[in-house]
């Protein structure tokens, strides 16, 4: 009886000293080339623990990049940690991170995965960490870049092949007369 009181207590002070924490999703729905998404100022209390998840949908190929930006006026904002993952959800859900990153204390982190092009499905961008002794705010932006298509590679091939013959041919007649 002692014991299971005694488990009990501990667990109650270390609940009580832990502080809050918040968890929230924000579901941005399908992202299309050419796009961009920024969050709005996302704030938390004193030496609050947080995670939040950015969830959105590719319908097709493109290349990805997101920008998180912690501002820290003052030393007591600082986020003690502050760090970026991205996880693909489907169609075949990744058994691990995708890529993550820290971003450092009252700093912006340019966040692009390791192939900066993401396939079409489902992604999740999870962001984690600790505000400060007086809180603190992030701000997150959110970039699909069109990827060039097969096609306009070959035209491009081709129009410098064209440059190249009309070039050569111009080459040949002016050291023939």
């Amino acid at each position: 009886m002692r014991k299971t009181f005694l488990i009990t207590l501990l667990i109650a002070c270390l609940t009580a000293i832990s502080g809050p924490a918040k968890a929230t999703n924000y579901d941005l729905g399908d992202i299309t080339a050419g796009t961009s998404v920024v969050s709005p100022a996302l704030s938390f209390g004193a030496s609050t623990s947080f995670i939040d998840h950015f969830l959105f949908t590719l319908t097709a190929p493109v290349g990805f990049s997101a920008v998180f930006t912690h501002v820290a006026p003052t030393s007591s904002t600082l986020f003690s940690t502050f760090s970026a993952t991205l996880f693909q959800t489907s169609p075949s859900p990744a058994s691990g991170a995708f890529s993550s990153a820290a971003i450092p204390s009252g700093g912006t982190l340019l966040f692009i995965p390791a192939p900066a092009v993401l396939t079409a499905g489902s992604w999740d961008v999870t962001l984690t960490g600790t505000s400060g002794a007086a809180g603190g705010f992030y701000v997150a932006v959110l970039t699909a870049a069109p990827i060039p298509e097969l096609e306009s590679y070959a035209m491009y091939a081709a129009g410098l092949f064209l440059i190249g013959t009309i070039i050569r041919r111009r080459k040949a007649v002016v050291t023939s007369t």
